[in-house]
């Protein structure tokens, strides 16, 4: 990652989509949560984007509030419950 690396903004142009910025933006209820899909953002931790999260295989896209919050529960769980089994195992093998 370049550290002098600045973002250059354009003028919006008419008839193209276009994503507002800054940490106070709420979507419209009209608009949809997010666009597209990835499995990895670059920047870091992201709650809310442009771009839909996808959740261990292709046809999980979190693209709702409570898909994003079901699978944030869902992901504690299962690390929880993993580690109940790993803790299980240790005391059955020696």
């Amino acid at each position: 990652m370049k550290t002098n690396c600045v973002g250059a903004w354009r003028l919006r142009e008419e008839g193209v989509a276009a994503q507002q910025v800054g940490d106070d933006f709420e979507p419209p209820d009209d608009e949809p949560f997010c666009y597209g899909k990835t499995s990895m953002y670059m920047d870091g931790f992201n709650w809310i984007g442009s771009t839909c999260a996808l959740l261990l295989f292709q046809s999980w896209i979190l693209d709702t509030r409570v898909k994003l919050i079901l699978a944030c529960i869902g992901s504690v769980l299962f690390g929880t419950a993993l580690e109940g089994i790993i803790f299980a195992r240790r005391l059955v093998v020696p």
